[in-house]
């Protein structure tokens, strides 16, 4: 009779096991479509490390960011929409925004506030406070609030933000690069359509060698085929060296441009570069 209860129990066992495995193997898919989808499955199949794109029980995530995007809503009324108060385009302005008390207060005020409008796109992500918080790659605004949390361990672990939509849409890059080691390139998230909003959100939440980095990059790519994107991201986010430097070699090569591209730019930003020819 013991041997006959002994081998029921470990066939049990054994069903439990597979049935967790499955399950393991069904949420590791599921997290590395989503991976492809967003065109960095690489970070699963080739790097071992942690990264936030794993299934936050695997990975053992201890913070949630929800991002919040909406089209309808007006940069001076919307959480990060209005934290460019100031241009970003060289070191000493990133000092200056960087000033953590009036950053922090800045987030504070608008967390929250997201979650009731209408027309919103919605995502979460699930990271890892030593990743974010220390290392070379570090965000400033997030070592300072996880330090606070400290003291206060029952408090909730989710932050809240609403960006502007290519800063939403960006927001993925930025953690990528957080935790990719340091010195290694610039991902594939990186190009025309993301730098400005890249750079913006180095501005915003504190790392420095992201924007050091993505300035570098939109140096590079600056050219007669990119000018009419970075002019209008540049507008968005108040980088006005950027701008300035868009607008004039938009007008220099007016007649090279694309049509397509020049007629989606806002009216004003047209006019500007019809008026600077």
């Amino acid at each position: 009779r013991y041997d006959g209860f002994n081998g029921d129990h470990r066939r049990r066992s054994q069903r439990k096991s597979a049935s967790a495995d499955l399950r393991a193997s069904t949420r590791k898919e599921e997290y590395q479509q989503q991976a492809s989808t967003t065109g960095s499955s690489s970070i699963l199949t080739n790097n071992p490390s942690l990264t936030w794109r794993l299934d936050p029980d695997e990975s053992l995530s201890d913070w949630t960011i929800v991002v919040m995007s909406a089209e309808d809503q007006s940069k001076e009324s919307t959480g990060l929409k209005h934290a460019h108060h100031t241009s970003s385009d060289d070191e000493s302005n990133y000092d200056s925004i960087n000033d953590g008390s009036s950053r922090d207060d800045q987030f504070k005020s608008n967390l929250g506030a997201a979650g009731s409008r209408r027309g919103t796109e919605t995502k979460s992500y699930h990271v890892h406070r030593t990743q974010l918080g220390v290392g070379q790659r570090r965000s400033e605004y997030f070592a300072r609030l996880f330090r606070s949390k400290r003291s206060n361990p029952g408090d909730a672990t989710v932050s809240r933000f609403e960006l502007q939509p290519s800063a939403a849409d960006a927001f993925a890059t930025m953690l990528d690069y957080i935790y990719t080691i340091p010195g290694s390139p610039l991902g594939e998230g990186v190009n025309s359509e993301s730098a400005v909003a890249l750079r913006h959100l180095a501005t915003c939440f504190g790392i420095r060698s992201l924007f050091t980095d993505v300035t570098e990059f939109i140096q590079q790519d600056l050219n007669i085929k990119t000018a009419p994107v970075y002019l209008s991201e540049a507008s968005i986010y108040n980088h006005d060296k950027l701008k300035a430097a868009s607008i004039k070699l938009c007008a220099i090569h007016f007649e090279s441009i694309k049509l397509s591209k020049m007629v989606s730019l806002d009216p004003p930003l047209f006019e500007d570069i019809v008026c600077s020819k």
